[in-house]
């Protein structure tokens, strides 16, 4: 593994037209990849849901629209952070575009508040992938495969650093660099981190089969890699499939979000855990909910978490604790 390097800088445009295609591309790099996809599906679905209903051209809807648009989709049972990102998708093509933003309405912010209100807002929570459990699944690994390589080293770096999946997969071997201590992973970009300040946390080595630096410098040098995506696709009979770029991240990614919550769903079903509540957020939950329960301060596992707030990370540290000093403890 590598020390850590700095990106090239881009070449400076000389003309107009070179000025506005890199300030087009740095307009496309707004969001995450992952961000503008949902954003791309909700519209599909609002230009085809207008279709059905005999209106000619979706832009600029009207209020009435959308809120019929958003009732439909309630009625269908999609929870309230889907019909979320949907207003959220409909705003910034408005926007986008230079058209009035139906979201704004009073109305409409009052038809949300009755969806949130009446089919509930609590976030869906994953199972976390507690230090047990992770032992167990990583049991299942076939590391004398390269793609068994690499599943150990995903599975053990994940829970280790506490990533969020979409850092995972924009994960570079130039932002690891190994010493005695463990492994030093610059973070170039995350979800609290959009300006891409970038920060470095620490992964300290475990023992045995569970060490996530050891499982890392093992896939790294089995695969050959020197530079781009740690964390790649490995197609038929072992062979690496080549990165695709990423305007959004900047950065080439290999595996993709989807693929990382497979993969963790795949082993907690080896595991005999239930495969539907496990996903890529399952590592980083499970790495809190571990770290609580040994004790660790909230103040050192934000070192690793990187959470902005306590009160986000205090839901790890309560579910740790919830049978920990009962205050009902001896009362039966």
């Amino acid at each position: 593994m590598s020390t850590l390097s700095p990106l090239a800088p881009c070449g400076a445009p000389t003309t107009l037209t070179e000025a506005l295609a890199l300030a087009d591309d740095l307009a496309a790099a707004e969001m995450a990849d992952s961000t503008r996809a949902v954003y791309a599906r909700w519209l599909r679905n609002f230009a085809a849901w207008c279709g059905d209903q005999g209106l000619e051209a979706p832009y600029p809807a009207s209020v009435a629209t959308v809120r019929a648009f958003l009732t439909t989709e309630a009625a269908r049972g999609l929870s309230v952070s889907s019909i979320s990102q949907c207003v959220a998708a409909l705003r910034w093509a408005h926007k986008r575009a230079g058209l009035p933003d139906p979201t704004t309405d009073e109305t409409l912010r009052a038809t949300m508040k009755g969806i949130r209100r009446t089919l509930g807002a609590a976030p869906e929570r994953k199972a976390p992938a507690t230090a047990e459990r992770l032992k167990v699944m990583v049991a299942g690994v076939d590391r004398t495969t390269l793609k068994g390589k690499r599943d150990a080293a995903l599975l053990l770096l994940g829970f280790g650093g506490a990533f969020r999946r979409s850092e995972l997969v924009a994960l570079q071997v130039e932002d690891l660099a190994e010493d005695d201590d463990g492994l030093r992973v610059t973070i170039r970009g995350s979800k609290t981190d959009q300006d891409r300040i970038g920060q470095t946390i620490g992964v300290i080595r475990g023992t045995g089969a569970t060490c996530p630096v050891r499982a890392v410098r093992t896939w790294i040098d089995a695969a050959g890699l020197t530079t781009g995506p740690v964390f790649r696709a490995v197609g038929k009979g072992g062979r690496l499939v080549p990165p695709r770029p990423s305007r959004a991240a900047r950065v080439p990614v290999g595996l993709s979000g989807v693929a990382v919550a497979a993969i963790v769903k795949h082993y907690a079903e080896w595991a005999g855990l239930d495969p539907e509540v496990f996903a890529a957020h399952s590592l980083r939950a499970g790495f809190l909910t571990s770290a609580a329960a040994k004790g660790a301060t909230v103040f050192k596992m934000m070192d690793v978490s990187r959470h902005k707030s306590v009160d986000m990370l205090a839901v790890y540290v309560r579910d740790a604790e919830t049978f920990k000093d009962h205050a009902g403890a001896g009362l039966l």
